[in-house]
């Protein structure tokens, strides 16, 4: 019978008889022969006995040892964000088994696999029997919290801060600010239905994000006139167009007018300021919204 090993297999015992002789040769130690020690190759034991006489005999064998399969990990990224898509982890040679946390077939998933330092263990099998294991360390980062809270419902005229809760530094806005936390003007946004969304980064480099919807309604009241500041509408009422008078110490900051349902006609300071032609508006009652550095006027005015 053939002696033929793997590299990796375990100290063999030679049985040979008469017992009590010597076993030599590569990877000889006692009666025990080590394949790892002797190395792939073909190599030659030699077993000799002396008996009581002193006459000395010996038989010799041809050991083979074969060489371990060398897999290898092809993917060279092995740090990961927990929310990360799963990854599939390149091996050579295939047809191999990997095992190890957030282990499915070939793929790696780091939120199955949760964060922290993983083994991941590549095992593989030739065609003449021999195995051999291969392992690498995988980590998994943690992701910032984020939370914006629930979806919203406001009308227009209402301004809303949103301070998200949230462990991350940097900001970015689903308008482009980068700012840690937003306002919103609903006057400036008009009626319907907005996603808002945030993206933070932790210290980590991992991203994370949360969504909500805010839903800006058609005011369903028109404000009462506001005359604490001298602001005047005039000829009103309005055929054409009217001017608007601010006292010379105020400033402008931004116009709505609405009709009488609380929608927006007009959301801006037009390039005609301090005139608004109105010509194309329908008959009816009207409200302008001013506002002012340190305050909101309402006036209303009546087209012909």
């Amino acid at each position: 019978e053939d002696l033929v090993f793997c590299e990796n297999h375990l100290p063999e015992l030679i049985v040979a008889s008469p017992s009590g002789g010597i076993l030599s040769g590569p990877g000889c130690s006692g009666n025990y022969f080590f394949p790892g020690e002797a190395g792939p190759g073909i190599h030659t034991i030699t077993y000799s006995y002396t008996d009581i006489q002193g006459c000395i005999g010996s038989c010799s064998r041809l050991v083979e040892v074969l060489p371990l399969p060398k897999p290898v990990f092809l993917t060279w990224k092995k740090v990961y964000c927990e929310n990360d898509p799963a990854v599939e982890i390149k091996v050579n040679p295939v047809g191999g088994t990997l095992k190890g946390p957030g282990i499915n077939s070939y793929n790696f998933s780091p939120i199955d696999a949760g964060t922290g330092f993983h083994t991941i263990t590549y095992t593989y099998g030739d065609l003449n029997g021999c195995i051999n294991s291969i392992q690498s360390q995988f980590r998994v980062k943690d992701i910032p919290t984020v939370d914006l809270g629930p979806d919203l419902n406001i009308n227009i005229g209402d301004t809303v801060e949103l301070w998200p809760e949230t462990d991350a530094f940097d900001f970015q806005w689903f308008d482009g600010s980068e700012e840690d936390h937003l306002i919103l003007i609903a006057d400036e946004i008009g009626t319907g239905t907005i996603d808002v969304w945030l993206k933070v980064t932790g210290l980590d480099s991992c991203f994370n994000a949360d969504t909500i919807l805010v839903t800006i309604n058609q005011a369903t009241w028109i404000p009462s006139e506001d005359n604490s500041v001298d602001v005047k509408i005039y000829p009103n009422p309005v055929d054409e167009g009217f001017y608007l008078k601010i006292p010379k110490d105020e400033r402008v900051g931004h116009i709505s007018i609405y009709n009488q349902t609380g929608q927006v006609i007009q959301n801006h300071i037009p390039h005609t300021y301090p005139y608004f032609n109105v010509s194309k508006l329908l008959p009816g009652s009207y409200v302008i919204k001013v506002h002012l550095r340190e305050s909101v006027v309402f006036l209303k005015f009546i087209k012909l």
